[in-house]
């Protein structure tokens, strides 16, 4: 089987699982599909495969010299979408907060499936080479994440990469864990998902063992949806229906895991191994979001992987010498609060202007740890900030904690939330609180009060403001210096 196969295997694969799984994503699970539903006359456009078509491009438009600065251009040259660690990212880059700081700083989402997903280009840009994939791998997930967030990427590029030669998923699966490091929780991920999948254990209760040790409150979490990925490829067999099927129905970020699957076992297998009634249905047209569609990317599998391979052997002469560094190598944002250990405090020094009733505390993100600060158990604490922006916008104020919070600017409540979830600070599906539209202008100084309800545990509180279209506003600053008594 040749190399052609495998790689047009990959991006077959890699449309089927995420138009399966896409109208299933983010949903808990488990479900019951055997086959498309809704059946598909097309692929549905998916980021999974959109980032990779412009690294591609990018790729193809570089020389040898491949670094952090080529894939921080990339993103905001190109690249518009805001949700999770996309947008802090594109955020930080904006500001001067170059890679690998720009996936760290502020980011929520360090583990997030936003890396993991776009690991095959590398796979199939160094076959068999799977040190080499898993370097670049490293050099991609750094932008927009850390941590077990950058080892998905590696380990999954290396394991993809050994896939083409590899006797067995299993082996294949063996080699990319050489490539991150011991104490990640990749590794006993896999320990984990062997022993499920080598042993009696039905497909509902091997789900439930793999939430039960490794969940995730945000369905994006990458070590959770590596256990579904993990557990399908191991349990599948190279079967790449039955591969397919256990990722989706394990729920979550079902097309992420299902679209991974289905490359993966794509490269292993080649085309011989996707029966026709899988790939008949999305046909060989690629379809990506609608900002893309001028840049110039593949718009057909077959020219996709004319391209990949083209560009594999361009990369390969140059390359001869190449030794990668699989090494990974404190940013202020100048925030600042007023802190109250009571409303009432807070409420006095409203009227009074009291500097001795409260403190000042720095914030160096916009995530704020509130144990950083406060010994608990506390009924009703209070920050207080200015916030202000550099021009006139139609914005969403975002703010969420796992504590019951109350919020008012300029004194009007824009925020009562009791609801107790545990927080997930994403504009577009915030939990533990909301994204409130407002309108701001530029030179006003808008005074933000912050309240907590009944705090007995450690927990965080999160404030941005990002545009209409999910995108952090460049240069919101949180101020209170400027509400003490001159």
């Amino acid at each position: 089987m040749d190399y052609y196969d495998r790689i047009t295997a990959c991006w077959i694969g890699k449309c089927i699982g995420g138009t399966l799984g896409a109208p299933y994503e983010g949903q808990n699970g488990p479900h019951n599909l055997v086959f498309y539903d809704p059946i598909p006359d097309k692929p549905l456009a998916n980021d999974d495969l959109d980032l990779q078509l412009v690294w591609l491009k990018c790729l193809e438009q570089s020389d040898c010299d491949i670094g952090y600065d080529t894939f921080a251009k990339a993103w905001l040259h190109w690249i518009k979408y805001g949700w999770d660690e996309y947008g802090v990212a594109i955020w930080n880059l904006k500001r001067g907060i170059n890679p690998p700081l720009s996936g760290l700083h502020n980011n929520w989402f360090i583990h997030g499936m936003g890396a993991a997903i776009r690991s095959e280009i590398w796979a199939c840009l160094f076959p068999n080479q799977p040190d080499i994939a898993a370097y670049f791998a490293k050099i991609d997930s750094s932008v927009d994440h850390a941590f077990e967030g950058v080892f998905a990427e590696m380990f999954l590029a290396g394991a993809q990469s050994a896939a083409f030669t590899a006797p067995s998923i299993e082996d294949a699966i063996k080699t990319g864990l050489k490539y991150i490091p011991p104490e990640s929780q990749i590794h006993k991920i896999f320990a984990h998902t062997l022993s499920l999948a080598k042993s009696n254990t039905s497909f509902l209760d091997a789900r439930q063992s793999i939430l039960n040790n490794f969940y995730s409150h945000n369905f994006t979490d990458c070590l959770m949806n590596l256990g579904f990925i993990l557990y399908a490829l191991l349990k599948g067999n190279s079967d790449f229906e039955k591969t397919l099927l256990t990722a989706v129905n394990c729920g979550m970020d079902s097309d992420c895991t299902a679209a991974t699957c289905g490359a993966f076992v794509g490269i292993f297998k080649g085309m011989k191994g996707i029966d026709l009634k899988w790939s008949k249905p999305i046909g060989q047209h690629i379809v990506v979001a609608d900002f893309l569609n001028n840049l110039g990317l593949p718009t057909t599998i077959s020219e996709l992987t004319d391209r990949v391979v083209r560009l594999s052997q361009k990369m390969k002469k140059q390359m001869v010498n190449f030794k990668p560094d699989l090494t990974l190598s404190p940013i202020d944002d100048n925030y600042s609060w007023l802190l109250f250990t009571d409303e009432n405090q807070c409420n006095d020094f409203e009227k009074q202007l009291d500097k001795s009733k409260c403190k000042t505390i720095s914030a160096s993100c916009i995530h704020i740890t509130l144990t950083d600060h406060l010994k608990l158990p506390l009924q009703s604490p209070c920050f207080l900030t200015n916030l202000t922006v550099p021009v006139d916008i139609d914005a969403f104020i975002m703010i969420c904690s796992d504590a019951g919070i109350t919020a008012w600017l300029d004194d009007e409540m824009i925020l009562n939330y009791h609801g107790r979830h545990l927080a997930i600070p994403a504009s577009h599906r915030t939990e533990g609180g909301a994204s409130i539209p407002v309108k701001l202008k530029n030179g006003l100084k808008y005074k933000l009060k912050i309240r907590f309800w009944n705090v007995t545990h450690p927990t965080t509180f999160t404030v941005a403001v990002l545009d209409k279209n999910n995108h952090y506003i460049n240069q919101f600053n949180l101020n209170a210096v400027d509400l003490l008594p001159k």
